[in-house]
């Protein structure tokens, strides 16, 4: 089967289970296929047929997961594109791919270049899911995507990747369990082969696949509060974000059950810290060029790595893939001794596009096969066969490398490096080694041209993606040349760039506490206040910890977009003296604005309103949905103090967004707390007040504890009537206690704790007034043991201080699962019956 077919028959056999997950909440595999065959209407609306080349140019979200399913069954491959390169490089993959259409955003559509066909993907909102049996249908030559890698003749070259080489990846291989427990982090480029597997790992497996939200340069502290807030369980990180976090923070992994890598050399200290660190991860090197689909070979790392080794292996064929070494002269090599790798099987790319003699270049016949189109693709990597059958790597037999997973062919810098007019010779190679691997661009310039690195970098951000621009570029005299003219590369310089320190010193404490952070990250003894992080040879890696690093000792988050707006100390001590700048509303939009009365939510103890998007995606409701953030959580705002004064806080913004309407109010937990005292205040102030909805909120006077022999007796009465089994399952959850609790609730400010604990003294202290209005109470049906140490007033403590009517609902779940699948439309169907009825109801005289 191919990869849609797959997953429709997938979401067929679980259509509630989650499939996409992230900040803007959660997609089941039943909304993720509607949602695609509404954008297949679209694209055979467009004229989209089988075999064509479909762009989609969007970032990481529900669209365009869903958007790569129409692709695919319509028949059509699809061509992600990054919008955000440079426009020449963008006008060139698009004239040779020449996609029949490219789907994108209203939003991004004066960013493609012009006469260039679009669908936008907000014009599938109004149309029916496509009625085509879209699993019937697939590309004429089982092509799935094209993606492009960086050329050795200056100009990228396309790579078209077979859906089954997809198929293979993440439903026949054993490299990880596959199964519906994965939580898979979608982080990559989308442009790069490693997104496959996040992609498609999860949804052909009945998993999750968590949308990253940050940049596609992201902090640790990024990838932290993804990986807990979501409980990602399963990532792919490159060696050089994995060596990052070991060095500088290794709680950004605590969580994670399986660890792939990929793309680079492994080091094995960094390796055997982790497994010391995380004695239950499982760690995975993966290997394999883009046209062999992202993985060609697998090692599962022992926990035993022999304390002496210096590499990591990169291990045997995955499921229908094939690997052989071949010697110079094109003998089989069955021994130990080195040749080049050379790999057959299903995932094989079909060769380049619009490259016949590169493609019979590197993709070979296979004489292991009987089938004549059969190929084998000719790595250019140099391996050999260790004693127990797994595969070393050693080197490249040209000068292509990977730097931080991303392939790069030095020929296509240096050709853009001699596009400049002062530009007379170029070379560009790699210097350090594994996962701290960099480029370093030497040239030289033509008579009479003056060029500064400043300057030749500028030129090379306008034609190359960023992975393709050399962090470090010096100019030379003359370059080294071996006896027969050819650039000697061993002769070239060290790369330490002759820079003049600004004058301007560090005088403040935070200028010299950040001074000390630039010296240390670029290994220099003194360091202005005008110096360039990158002109003295800091690399993108070296931002990264950076960024980590100023987080660490001021305690503010610096984003990757924030440190290249200020790459001296000077500008980022400007950055960091300022006061944040917070949002001036607590109201966040959850959903469109409709056209009727406004419904605000109020969160539980985290206070961040994101926490009630999935439920919101689920009401009926006609009118705006907003959620109320707690003051405290942008780190500038001053939290509040009490219930009644976050009330008070939410009312005035709440008036001043929707003056004189009828007002609906959900709170859940701590939120019906705060709810309650808004409906209470704003009822008597005279505004109108539609509902005034609880979830699962409890008054703190709402129960008595039990005395301690009966608490002990009734632990005691449950635990015995549960058999040998669940007397395990019942202990076990308390074990590991920190997985087992739900993070939907988890703000993503780092000032959470102090807000909490804030909360928490609000809870204990609120002591309701008389709410002459009606109130309804949707109470969780199941209770955890703490709550049945307590006798609890059935009303929730609220039957002495509605003076309405109280109208009490059950939710199947618990406090915490209340709100999240499988109960999550239940409860969505009791309140949009509840708000339906409210609504109905007309307004009570002031």
């Amino acid at each position: 089967m191919s990869v849609h077919q797959l997953f429709f028959r997938q979401a067929d056999r679980t259509p509630d289970a989650i499939a996409l997950d992230g900040m803007n909440g959660t997609v089941t595999y039943r909304q993720l296929s509607e949602r695609s065959r509404q954008i297949a209407s679209l694209l055979i609306g467009n004229g989209v047929v089988p075999g064509d080349v479909v762009g989609i140019a969007m970032d990481r979200s529900v669209d365009v997961i869903a958007g790569y399913l129409a692709i695919l069954s319509v028949g059509a491959l699809y061509f992600p594109i990054d919008l955000n390169q440079p426009r020449e490089r963008l006008e060139f993959l698009l004239k040779d791919a020449k996609p029949s259409v490219v789907l994108l955003t209203r939003q991004s559509a004066d960013r493609l270049p012009a006469g260039v066909p679009a669908a936008y993907v907000e014009e599938a909102d109004r149309l029916a899911p496509t009625g085509l049996e879209m699993s019937g249908r697939s590309h004429p030559q089982g092509i799935a995507c094209l993606l492009y890698t960086s050329g050795s003749t200056g100009v990228p070259k396309g790579v078209l990747i077979p859906d089954a080489g997809i198929v293979r990846l993440v439903t026949e291989s054993d490299f990880i369990p596959f199964g519906s427990h994965l939580r898979f982090l979608l982080h990559s480029q989308l442009p790069f082969d490693a997104s496959t597997l996040e992609i498609f790992a999860p949804l052909l497996n009945g998993g999750t696949c968590v949308l990253f939200h940050g940049e596609n340069i992201a902090t640790l502290h990024e990838f932290r509060e993804a990986i807990r807030r979501f409980r990602v369980n399963t990532v792919f990180f490159g060696p050089a974000i994995f060596n990052l976090a070991i060095e500088e923070n290794p709680d950004v992994l605590e969580g994670l059950a399986y660890l792939i890598q990929g793309g680079e050399a492994l080091s094995p200290n960094h390796i055997r810290k982790c497994l010391e660190l995380f004695p239950h991860m499982h760690l995975v090197n993966g290997y394999g060029p883009t046209e062999t689909t992202t993985f060609a070979t697998t090692y599962k790392i022992p926990r035993n790595l022999a304390a002496g080794a210096t590499s990591v292996p990169i291990g045997k064929p995955i499921a229908r893939t094939q690997t052989y070494i071949f010697d110079e002269s094109g003998k089989l090599i069955t021994d130990d001794r080195p040749g080049e790798l050379l790999i057959g099987g299903s995932g094989v790319a079909l060769g380049y596009l619009n490259r016949p003699e590169m493609t019979a270049e590197r993709f070979v016949p296979d004489p292991f096969s009987t089938d004549p189109q059969a190929r084998l693709y000719r790595t250019g990597d140099l391996c050999r066969w260790l004693p127990d059958g797994n595969l070393d790597f050693i080197n490249r037999l040209d000068f292509q490398v990977k730097i931080r997973g991303q392939r790069v062919e030095p020929g296509e810098i240096e050709a853009a490096m001699q596009q400049h007019s002062a530009i007379g010779q170029s070379v560009v190679i790699a210097r350090g080694q594994s996962a701290d691997k960099y480029l370093v661009g030497f040239y030289t310039l033509a008579r009479g041209q003056t060029c500064t690195a400043a300057e030749l970098r500028q030129h090379l951000q306008r034609h190359l993606p960023t992975y393709l621009v050399p962090e470090k570029l010096i100019a030379l005299e003359t370059m080294p040349a071996t006896r027969n003219g050819k650039v000697d590369r061993r002769a070239l310089p060290d790369d330490v760039p002759v820079v003049q320190i600004s004058s301007r010193q560090p005088t403040s404490p935070l200028e010299k506490d950040l001074a000390e952070l630039w010296k240390r990250s670029l290994g220099v003894e003194q360091i202005g206040l005008d110096d360039c992080f990158f002109e003295l040879g800091g690399s993108s890696l070296g931002m990264m910890r950076l960024c980590t690093q100023i987080q660490q000792r001021t305690n503010r988050f610096v984003s990757v977009n924030t440190f290249l707006s200020a790459t001296t100390v000077g500008k980022m001590a400007d950055i960091l003296a300022r006061p944040q700048q917070s949002n001036d509303s607590s109201l966040i939009a959850m959903l469109k604005p409709g056209d009727g009365e406004p419904l605000f939510c109020a969160p539980g103890h985290g206070g961040h309103p994101l926490f009630f998007r999935p439920l919101s995606q689920r009401l009926t409701w006609p009118g705006p949905i907003y959620g109320l953030q707690f003051p405290g959580l942008d780190g500038t705002s001053a939290p509040a103090q009490s219930v009644e004064e976050m009330a008070a806080r939410f009312i005035a913004e709440i008036r001043s967004l929707a003056p004189d309407q009828r007002y609906h109010l959900i709170g859940y937990s701590f939120g019906g707390l705060i709810t309650f005292e808004m409906g209470r205040r704003m009822r008597a102030d005279g505004d109108e007040i539609g509902s005034t909805i609880l979830l699962d909120a409890f008054t703190s006077t709402a129960g008595r504890s039990r005395p301690p022999i009966a608490r002990i007796a009734i632990h005691v009465k449950r635990f015995l009537r549960k058999s040998a089994r669940a007397r395990f399952q019942h202990i076990k959850p308390h074990r590991n206690a920190d997985q087992e609790i739900p993070e939907s609730a988890v703000t993503l400010m780092p000032h959470i704790e102090q807000v909490n604990q804030l909360n928490r003294r609000a809870y204990d202290n609120y002591r309701p007034g008389p709410h002459d209005g009606d109130v309804t109470l949707i109470q969780a049906m199941e209770r955890p043991d703490w709550i049945e140490f307590c006798i609890v007033d059935p009303t929730g403590g609220w039957g002495d201080f509605v003076k309405g009517k109280l109208e009490i609902k059950q939710c199947p779940g618990n406090h915490l699962t209340m709100m999240e699948e499988p109960h999550l439309p239940q409860l969505a169907d009791i309140l949009n019956q509840s708000l339906s009825v409210r609504e109905m109801e007309p307004a009570l005289p002031s």
